[in-house]
């Protein structure tokens, strides 16, 4: 494996003097691109259509989707490649490149940088710099490590907001990124004069949630509401169920309010609701819109009449970044106390709803391989209750439920019970395997295909499904929720005859 990288790295050196004179021809098109990769499945295959294509290509949008297919399957051998190439040819799109992939958002500014130095004219190095701090910094967590030192880095910038948009005036994402930063920054006279220039450009943005979001922050609420109000008619009259028309509002707007820092106003609109100081989640809602404003009293005070109506999504809670503030409150942990006591008293209704769902289907004949290239059959593992979580390293939902499958096969799944991860809809071994093993999951690795999705039936990932001892489908969920660790419990002791609480 080493020596085939080496010889790719060499190879594409060899006709890195070639790149800036290529010509765009039938060969390296975007289209001959995906027709050569979709049947691929191979790492080393990939790597080496994706080379080739980085290296001979001259649009940079075919240059930037080979780059995405490499670092599918190989992340660490992609920026190895780019890294170098970005040392041994400085060219601006190599600085681009290398910035794509570079594995912290400092380093992906400062890539962007050296391509903006090197080729002033050119939008792309622009657009890595500005799209770094729209998702960092404008829209990232605080907490984050790198979040402080973005800040700092940002004042260095700002020239480059405007000059994207003048680089490339019909760059819809030029107007998009400098509406976003004129938010952050509160100016929303600004935010919505660029939201104009945008819309000009007639590419279905700015939406009507980014124009509520502008307005709030003017103080004009009821314009904000109306916006939001008259997208959600449009959505009903072009066959939204009527049903959810009033939720549509209540979170678009609320949504709208958050993004301007109306807070206070967020407390006002939900207790303008019919029912809000008895209505559970609403309660919760104030809760964090309190804490977020800096009222940890008020913060508390809802968060316990949410206790004393029923709320019991602890885990939730626990983990809810809105609340933060409220953690270091002496109150915080008999609040969670209560709210695990709820939760608690609905195990018996949970259990109950979880068993609900049984089924009875023959599970489709598999065989699979592991991660060492073992074929692991369906037949062979009878008389054991098998769990399979369809997954994907992509999927975020997937990602939620890792660690709570992860959980349950640590400290609940015993002899009788086999838990598999079966990765689908990615290419690539390594990627699936590296990521169990960087988390320490104690899942069983298989790799799947689209044939066993469609003969399951999976429409969405993550799919679980839960087999009897006779090959037989019991229980089936698509998708993730707080109640999936108790869920595994529920299903694997019914099918094991165990009584669970």
């Amino acid at each position: 494996m080493k020596y085939l990288y080496l010889s790719l790295v060499a190879f594409a050196l060899l006709l890195t003097s070639v790149v800036a004179v290529a010509q765009e021809d039938d060969k390296y098109s975007l289209e001959m691109l995906k027709e050569k990769y979709n049947p691929l499945e191979i790492e080393e295959d990939i790597a080496a259509l994706c080379l080739d294509f980085m290296t001979n290509a001259s649009g940079i949008d075919v240059v930037r989707t080979a780059q995405n297919y490499w670092e599918g399957v190989d992340e660490d051998g992609v920026r190895k490649f780019c890294n170098e190439m970005a040392e041994s040819s400085p060219t601006a799109r190599n600085k681009y490149l290398a910035g794509r992939v570079a594995p912290s958002p400092v380093e992906q500014i400062k890539f962007g940088r050296e391509a903006i130095e090197l080729k002033p004219e050119w939008g792309y190095g622009y657009r890595l710099v500005l799209a770094t701090y729209a998702s960092k910094l404008f829209g990232g967590d605080p907490t984050d490590e790198h979040y402080a030192t973005l800040k700092s880095m940002l004042a260095d910038d700002l020239a480059y907001f405007e000059k994207f948009s003048s680089v490339d005036p019909n760059e819809i994402y030029a107007f998009q990124v400098l509406a976003q930063y004129q938010m952050y920054q509160k100016d929303y006279s600004s935010a919505l004069a660029t939201m104009e220039k945008g819309k000009a450009l007639e590419k279905r943005w700015p939406s009507a949630g980014d124009y509520a979001g502008a307005y709030a922050g003017l103080g004009q609420f009821d314009k904000a509401l109306g916006l939001i109000t008259k997208q959600a008619d449009e959505n009903v009259a072009q066959g939204m169920d009527a049903e959810y028309r009033d939720e549509y509002i209540s979170s678009g707007y609320t949504k709208a309010l958050y993004k301007a820092g109306a807070n206070e106003q967020v407390i006002a609109y939900l207790k303008s609701a019919d029912g809000w100081d008895s209505n559970q989640s609403s309660l919760y809602d104030l809760a964090c819109s309190a804490a977020l404003q800096g009222n940890n009293d008020q913060a508390m005070e809802f968060l316990s009449q949410a206790t004393k109506f029923g709320w019991d999504k602890v885990g939730h809670t626990g983990t809810d970044s809105d609340l933060d503030p409220l953690h270091s409150d002496a109150r915080w942990a008999t609040v969670i106390a209560s709210i695990q006591v709820n939760w608690d008293k609905g195990a018996p209704e949970r259990k109950k709803e979880a068993l609900a769902g049984k089924i009875d289907e023959v599970a489709p004949n598999w065989s699979l391989p592991d991660i060492n290239g073992k074929m692991v059959n369906l037949a062979d593992l009878k008389g054991k209750v098998l769990v399979l979580d369809f997954w994907a390293t992509w999927c975020g939902p997937c990602r939620m439920a890792m660690p709570v499958i992860d959980e349950f096969v640590k400290t609940k799944a015993g002899d009788d019970i086999i838990v598999f991860s079966i990765d689908v809809w990615e290419k690539g071994k390594k990627k699936p395997a590296k990521f169990l093993k960087e988390h320490d999951y104690a899942m069983t690795l298989l790799y799947g295909n689209n044939d066993l999705t469609t003969e399951f039936g999976v429409r969405g990932i993550p799919f679980l499904c839960v087999i009897d001892q006779n090959g037989h489908i019991r229980y089936k969920e698509t998708g993730y929720s707080d109640r999936l660790g108790e869920n595994l419990v529920y299903w694997t002791n019914d099918l094991l005859g165990i009584e669970s609480r």
